[in-house]
């Protein structure tokens, strides 16, 4: 049976040349090392300090299918550098961020921004998104989410900051006719000198009673003066007047639940009436 064999009982040649080449990165390495070791809790603790973050859409009331810019500025406010800053914006409701990538725009719904950031002292960085506004109602960027850590990765800093945008996208509107609707004009295509709406508070003067006249539109000091049943005679009205009413209330058997998707839809319809008011010099009500 062979006899074990320890490396302690040999003897083990040492490259000198080598060592004494590769001396003062050793006593480098050890002193980075050791700045690491004492100066990695300052470090971290200081990260998130001393930062100034802003951010701001380029317009806050929009409509469907209209292209904004969220602007976001962080600037660092110390001497210590900022190797690595990581920030989160949740968008609630998501939105489409339009990305140029190999010169093509990828269309992506997301409900956060996520972002790697690095700073120098005293130094400010700026970047600017795209966003296609194709969900309606009102969507909130924040509260921002920053987390750091050390170069080694040991220590992790994470913080909340409550910086709140607000941006306002108004529902789809399209022309009447591709809602399918019979006629934009019921009461006809063409003017008349004869009004079929009249104002109750403008009072312009007395006729005969006609049958079926509301009892309400009798004038009866008129009719006791004369002695037969008189009517009042009122101005036309100045003002058309449209009130839109909407009940966003369905079920759907496949969903188990509201339909969104005829939700939205009525939502575009009435709003679509609304603006087709508003041209038309109506007085609306919702």
């Amino acid at each position: 049976m062979r006899q074990p064999m320890r490396t302690d009982d040999i003897v083990i040649e040492h490259d000198q040349s080598l060592l004494t080449r590769w001396r003062i990165w050793y006593f480098l390495a050890l002193a980075l090392l050791a700045i690491s070791l004492i100066g990695q809790q300052p470090i971290a603790f200081l990260a998130l300090r001393h930062l100034v973050f802003t951010q701001g859409v380029s317009q806050h009331n929009v409509f469907f299918g209209d292209e904004v810019t969220l602007s976001m500025s962080i600037e660092n406010q110390k001497f210590l550098l900022l190797p690595w800053l990581q920030v989160e914006n949740p968008i609630t409701p998501p939105l489409t961020l339009l990305r140029k990538r190999t010169m093509k725009l990828q269309r992506v719904e997301h409900d956060t921004i996520s972002s790697t950031w690095l700073f120098w002292s005293f130094q400010r960085v700026s970047r600017s998104y795209r966003i296609l506004c194709q969900s309606r109602g009102i969507h909130v960027f924040g509260p921002i989410h920053m987390g750091s850590s050390d170069p080694f990765g040991w220590l992790d800093r994470e913080a909340r900051l409550p910086l709140y945008e607000m941006l306002l996208v108004y529902p789809l509107t399209v022309p009447l006719e591709t809602l399918g609707l019979a006629s934009i004009r019921p009461q006809g295509e063409y003017a008349t000198q004869r009004y079929l709406l009249e104002d109750p508070l403008r009072y312009a003067g007395v006729r005969d009673y006609v049958i079926g006249d509301d009892p309400r539109r009798i004038h009866w000091k008129a009719s006791a003066h004369t002695g037969a049943l008189r009517s009042k005679i009122y101005e036309p009205s100045s003002l058309r007047r449209l009130l839109v009413l909407l009940d966003v209330w369905n079920y759907s058997d496949l969903a188990k639940g509201p339909d969104l998707d005829i939700q939205e839809l009525t939502i575009a319809a009435a709003a679509s009436i609304g603006v087709w008011a508003l041209e038309e010099g109506y007085l609306r009500s919702f």
